[in-house]
């Protein structure tokens, strides 16, 4: 499926979507995994740097990434499904961090679990078809379509990178 048209997407959710340079679902879900390069890459002792009171530090930031990414493709899932019944708010993620525990986890779990959750968003992605990536929803007050969820996924995975890049190396 082709980018979405950012005038049938919520303002707040451009940003996501230009960060996706790919112009079709397919193509952008197949750069996904370069996040994983990414994250390896990164000295383990900068895992637990904050680079400013009160933000995450690296391991939170990638909790984040997992929790929203699984966030995302639920709500994919229920408008694909045509589920009427089952609402689909925002979340905050300040409240999802704290409750997450993160600061336990090893630079390594936290690097297999967004590999998993990745490819399983792939996979849902591919059995999708064109015809269920058009199909629209309600997330808290705002109308979106599948395909342009799979463009939010993508895209929110790298304005953290870009974060981490500029923020926290």
């Amino acid at each position: 499926m082709p980018r979405p048209d950012l005038q049938s997407v919520p303002a707040h959710l451009h940003e996501e979507i230009i960060l996706v340079e790919q112009n079709n679902l397919k193509d952008a879900f197949s750069k996904h995994a370069d996040a994983i390069s990414f994250l390896r890459e990164i000295p383990d002792g900068k895992w637990d740097h904050r680079y400013a009171e009160g933000k995450w530090n690296i391991r939170g930031v990638v909790q984040h990434i997992i929790d929203a990414e699984r966030i995302f493709c639920n709500r994919a899932l229920v408008i694909v499904r045509k589920d009427k019944t089952t609402p689909l708010p925002s979340f905050d993620g300040d409240e999802y961090e704290f409750a997450s525990k993160s600061d336990k986890r090893t630079k390594e779990e936290l690097i297999s679990e967004l590999a998993t959750v990745q490819q399983s968003s792939r996979k849902l992605f591919e059995s999708f078809d064109d015809e269920q990536l058009m199909t629209r929803g309600t997330v808290n007050d705002y109308s979106i379509d599948v395909n342009a969820l799979g463009f939010v996924i993508l895209g929110h995975t790298l304005h953290h990178l870009k974060l981490i890049r500029e923020k926290y190396l």
